[in-house]
């Protein structure tokens, strides 16, 4: 009576297989996720950037009138937003007084995104510079 079965070498490159498309799908979902904390980032900057044009036409200056505020509280009351204050959120936001908004990344990497407000009150290209 002869068994039936699969060889060590079938049982091996089927586990090499497995194990080779589980890396990629790995790799792909962390990639997949860090392209939507961008997206996170950018949008958040767009919907501040708005906020500072709202609060300069009925202050006539942006927020804060000075300097810069870091504190997401602090820039959810004043520019009336809903940026997420909880201890894991990804991203941290810095609004200055000229009207750039920042966001940089938490975590490792340091990654930053900056929105500056041109002349003519329109948003200029992410990554310009901040004071």
């Amino acid at each position: 009576m002869k068994i039936k079965g699969f060889t060590l070498l079938e049982l091996m490159i089927v586990i090499i297989i497995i194990g080779v498309m589980s890396t990629i799908s790995v790799i792909s979902y962390f990639s997949s996720k860090e392209r939507v904390a961008n997206k996170e980032a950018i949008t958040s900057l767009k919907m501040l950037n708005a906020a500072e044009k709202g609060y300069k036409v009925e202050t006539y200056s942006y927020y804060p009138s000075t300097g810069s505020v870091d504190n997401i509280i602090s820039i959810n009351n004043y520019l009336s937003v809903g940026l997420s204050n909880n201890a894991n959120r990804n991203w941290n936001y810095k609004v200055f007084s000229n009207g750039c908004v920042q966001a940089r990344r938490n975590g490792g990497d340091q990654r930053y995104f900056n929105l500056t407000i041109n002349y003519g009150g329109e948003p200029d290209s992410i990554n310009n510079l901040c004071p």
